[in-house]
């Protein structure tokens, strides 16, 4: 990184983009795929030509005839294309050897052109003189005179400026005045007010632009965070969007009608991690409604044979809904699609045991797709005790009844519910036996889900687990039917760290010793 010396003064230059770059870009920033501020810009021409940081870039081009004016970008940093893509968080950018940050970000206007009596009077510095633009004939611009990196004469670039001064002072209020708006889970907003939630420094026009019309919203500063905003029935075009959240929370949602499944922001959507960035839902039943806030999104599935658009199914984390929340708008749940196969567990024994889930290896890609809508409440389940009480209760009979069977009733007789006994505390669940008479701690994880749903552990049973390696075992019951008070089992011996991925969730935070 250049440091701008002091008492240096700043250059100008323009950087001139072809049509087609142009035109993909205001594509992009018309859909809501990015936000309408410029943060960076590449060339291989910026160091040949000495920009440095506190120096200014104007990005244009030129239509038919025409010159165009992005906006005005202040260099501050200049570097390569690794370190641009730690800094603004993406890969997807254009593979130049120079690559400019800007240090504060600005406006774009994609159609702001340059009046002709302005375009005439640009000078630009070339050697020991300035030059004039050249025109083909007249008002009408050559294309050719503004390709590469060319160095604006102060005096144009102050024109240019002003310009763009009395553009934003007409798009932009110089003062805003507004009362301080908060989110609240379920609570019901209008486009406007979700912006200035999460983007009061950035533009809002109504029903244009990216928070006044888009569905898929970067939030600015946050990469990888994002809003969703979903109108039942809504349609782009000639594509009618088929969308809707099933009785187990589970939004069936699909992407804008031009990406396909190897667009950027589609394969960061199929990487999401929800304990890393946010996804925040909001949601209406109609175009006549304001948008009611159902929380944050958990990827779960997509569509592999399906794109253009591209279809996804997510988990509402904040499930389920208040009956109140869901007859204020109307909502009609989908019915949830029941995946629960295997062998019915029989009355006497109301745990039916399997293998262990094979490891998985990649994101949820799917070519059944339509029939899943399979849920995740891993988080909604973490706070419910009471499921995990009927789990352990199930454990508990089910040791019984094991030991029993194997002719050890003397142990059966001796197996405690120690969290019942002493709480949460001891780092595991059960203390049960072998039919040798081996002691088994046991750990129980209930979900009403498939096997391969995530579960949550304690640093204290994580702990334990890691001390008691040839006595710990845990038991995953999954599929929990609480109507029958049944589920199916499966059993992980040993250091869960060694049969688990593991990822930290919450960090306990201390200065560090003198």
């Amino acid at each position: 990184m250049i440091k701008l010396s002091e008492g240096t003064m700043p250059r100008y230059f323009t950087h001139y983009w072809r049509n087609d770059t142009w035109e993909d870009h205001r594509d992009i920033w018309e859909r809501g795929l990015s936000e309408d501020l410029l943060r960076h810009v590449a060339d291989n021409k910026f160091a040949d030509r000495g920009v440095k940081p506190g120096d200014y870039i104007y990005p244009v081009t030129v239509m038919d005839g025409t010159l165009y004016l992005l906006g005005k970008l202040k260099v501050g940093k200049v570097c390569d294309f690794e370190e641009a893509a730690r800094t603004l968080g993406t890969t997807d950018l254009w593979e130049a050897r120079d690559h400019i940050i800007a240090s504060e970000p600005t406006p774009t206007h994609f159609d702001l052109a340059v009046p002709q009596e302005l375009t005439e009077r640009l000078a630009f510095i070339s050697g020991d003189e300035t030059v004039r633009l050249k025109f083909k004939s007249h008002g009408h611009l050559d294309q050719q005179t503004l390709r590469g990196v060319r160095e604006l004469d102060p005096s144009s670039a102050a024109k240019l400026d002003r310009l763009l001064y009395s553009i934003r002072s007409m798009t932009y209020p110089r003062i805003k005045i507004q009362t301080e708006i908060r989110l609240k889970l379920y609570e019901d907003y209008s486009r406007e007010e979700v912006h200035d939630i999460f983007a009061p420094d950035v533009r809002f026009t109504p029903q244009a632009g990216t928070w006044g019309l888009q569905g898929i919203v970067a939030i600015p500063d946050r990469p990888g965070d994002y809003v969703f905003f979903v109108t039942l029935g809504r349609r782009q075009g000639e594509h009618v969007f088929d969308e809707g959240i099933t009785e187990d929370g589970v939004l069936s949602w699909q992407s804008q009608p031009q990406q396909n499944l190897h667009n950027r922001q589609i394969r960061q959507f199929i990487a999401h991690d929800e304990l890393k960035n946010s996804i925040y839902l909001f949601f209406r039943t109609n175009s006549r409604t304001r948008y009611s806030y159902l929380g944050r999104l958990k990827y779960l599935s997509h569509d592999t044979e399906r794109q253009n658009p591209v279809y996804f199914q997510w988990q509402l984390l904040d499930w389920p809904i208040p009956h109140e929340t869901v007859d204020r708008m109307r909502l009609t749940q989908q019915p949830s699609i029941s995946e629960k196969g295997g062998t019915v567990p029989i009355a006497e024994n109301r745990l039916q045991e399997t293998s262990p889930p094979s490891p998985r290896t990649e994101r949820k890609a799917t070519s059944t797709f339509r029939a899943r809508k399979t849920p995740d409440h891993s988080a909604i389940e973490l706070r419910n005790r009471e499921l995990g009480f009927k789990g352990e209760r199930l454990v508990v009979e089910y040791e019984k009844q094991s030991l029993r069977a194997s002719e050890s009733p003397e142990l059966a007789e001796v197996v405690r519910h120690i969290s019942l006994i002493e709480g949460d505390g001891a780092g595991y669940d059960i203390e049960s036996f072998t039919p040798e008479g081996e002691v088994k701690y046991i750990e129980v994880k209930t979900t009403g889900g498939p096997a391969e749903n995530p579960f949550f552990m304690s640093t204290n049973e994580v702990a334990f687990a890691r001390q008691h390696p040839g006595n710990y075992y845990l038991y995953r019951v999954f599929r929990y039917d609480e109507d029958r008070d049944s589920g199916m089992l499966y059993i992980q011996a040993g250091n869960v760290e060694e049969n688990f991925s593991l990822t930290p969730t919450q960090y306990r935070v201390v200065r560090p010793m003198a």
